[in-house]
Formats: C-alpha cells, structure tokens, sequence
C-alpha cells in the first residue's frame, strides 16, 4: 500500500495561481485586488492543503495504516480531498455531509468511492444528527478508524500557517495590505494570517461572513447570539460557533453577506474575469467589494478562491 509522500499527486497540492481581478473591481483610487485560486489543487480546492497535512502526520504518527476507515465530516471539499486522496492510497472513506450541499459535491465524493452520509441541515450544532457530531459517532463506532476531525485538528491551522501564507507573501512580493476570507473550520484565515501579520504587523484582515453564521458578531463582540443564526445557502463558509482551528483574534474586520451577494459576485466574476468561483469564494468578493467602498488607496487586497463554481451550478443557475 503506497504511502502519502510517495504519491505524485501529493507534490502538487499548493503553489497555486495569483492573479489581478482587474474589471470586477475597477476603481480610481489605485486599489488592486489579487485572487489566489485553490481550485487548481488535485481535487479542486484548498482543502487539498489540510488534508495531505494531516494524512501524512497520521501515516507517520501510526494512526493510520493500511486497511484502517477514515471518517470526516465535511460540507464538500474536504471530502472531495480526502475521496481523492483515500482512492489513490487505497483507505476505505466515510463521510457526513448536509442536505444543502450541491448535489455536484456530493456525487463527486461519491464517484471517488466514499460512503456519503448525508444529514439535515437545520438541525442545532449540539444535535446527535449535526453533521459533525454524526461523524464522530461513527468513527467512535467504526473499529480501526481515523477521525480527521478537522474543524478542532490544530493541524488545520498549521497547513495554511507552513504553505498559504508564504505563498501569499512570496507571490506578493511582500507587498500585501488586506487578506479578505472567510472562515468555516477557520484554518484558512487563522494560518495565514498569522503568518502574514508575522512578516507585516500593519497587514489587516477581513472575514466576511454570510448572514446567518455566528462568526461575524463573535468577531465584533466575542459573544455568539443565537437569535444570530439562520439558513443560508452559500456552502463551505460560516459556522454557529467557534472551533478549536480558528483563532479568531487575528481578524480585523467582519462583514455580513447575503447569498444574494454572493451568487451575484460569481456570476459577474464569471462575465467579467473569465473566473467562475465557488460560492464562499463570492462571500469573499463581497467582502472585498465592501472593503473597497471604505478604505482610501492605494492599497493591494489579497483574497482567496477556495474552489470552482462549477460544483454549485445547480444552484448558481437558479435566481
């Protein structure tokens, strides 16, 4: 059974693409905004970073070994990556999911061999049949198991801290003033962050967050309200409280946007850039839409594309 580091396809995760975002966000006050586009890791998104993080820790830890089940919870990526790389390494994959993931994510998990479970998702984060609590069940019932557990798993953080700051700040020659992402497990924006603001302490940081989420006023307050939360449809992105991979100090700034906004963006993004992003990563360019109208220039904005929206056209194509 071959190992992690010995797959091929495990050398090409990271060193994605920056590119400028020229006619989505033209403007007069020498503000430039660049997007790092993770949907070019194997699997399609930026969860590709984590999961070949915490593979191979476990592979070298002894926690994982041949003929052992993985067991995750995710709403699309992270499952898509762990389906990617579980099928090349020949480990056996359960996953829990919500009902309002795309049904392009689900079927993609699933066409890579994973066991999909698929759970409500109006349900409170402390019911047994929440997606993250079910997995945890099964990998407490599933003998010879590894849980990944990546909304708590401080591995989380420590890939994009070790790849997509550095990234970051090398393609930006050093030369970045805002990182504008969203946060769900929050090892994205906590990581790099934190490696940014290393590098520069002047560097700020905007999570945008759907409306419905509970991180937007835990950032402004540091208290979750549960008259806050809601539905919403965008995928991938918010959270009803904090996990343990996000630290949610390193956030400047919090803004709230609605799925309409966030539809909108990918769809104009689409026309205008050549790029058709994932519907967090339209959570992202309503983020940077709102930083543009409040901040004077110049200033160079850094935002991320955690994956491609042609996973979501089932939605995307609806109003």
């Amino acid at each position: 059974m071959p190992h992690l580091e010995s797959d091929p396809a495990f050398h090409l995760v990271g060193n994605t693409p920056m590119v400028p975002l020229h006619r989505l966000f033209a403007n007069n006050k020498g503000i430039e905004v660049f997007a790092k586009l993770e949907y070019y890791n194997p699997s399609g998104s930026v969860k590709d970073r984590i999961v070949v993080h915490i593979l191979r820790d476990a592979e070298k830890t002894g926690k994982l070994r041949p003929g052992m089940t993985v067991v995750e919870a995710s709403s699309g990526n992270t499952g898509a990556a762990l389906a990617f790389f579980c099928a090349r390494l020949g480990y056996k994959l359960i996953l829990t999911t919500m009902t309002k993931v795309s049904e392009e994510k689900k079927n993609h998990m699933r066409m890579l061999g994973a066991e999909v479970i698929v759970c409500p998702t109006d349900v409170h984060h402390d019911s047994p049949e929440h997606y993250i609590n079910r997995a945890a069940q099964i990998a407490r019932e599933t003998p010879n198991s590894f849980h990944v557990n990546q909304y708590d798993n401080p591995l989380n953080t420590e890939a994009h801290y070790l790849t997509t700051g550095p990234e970051i700040w090398r393609q930006m020659d050093g030369r970045v003033d805002w990182l504008v992402t969203g946060g769900s497990t929050g090892g994205t924006i906590t990581g790099a962050a934190k490696y940014l603001k290393e590098q520069n302490p002047a560097l700020k940081v905007l999570l945008p967050d759907p409306k419905g989420s509970a991180l937007y006023h835990i950032a402004k307050t540091g208290v979750s309200r549960e008259e806050d939360l809601g539905p919403y449809q965008v995928e991938g992105v918010g959270k009803e409280c904090l996990t343990d991979a996000i630290d949610i100090t390193v956030v400047d700034e919090s803004m709230q946007y609605s799925d309409a906004d966030a539809f909108g963006l990918c769809r104009a993004c689409a026309r205008l850039e050549g790029i058709l992003p994932g519907l967090s990563a339209g959570g992202n360019l309503a983020g940077v839409q709102w930083l543009m109208d409040r901040i004077p220039g110049p200033a160079r904005i850094v935002t991320i594309v955690q994956d491609a929206g042609v996973k979501y056209l089932s939605k995307l194509l609806k109003d």
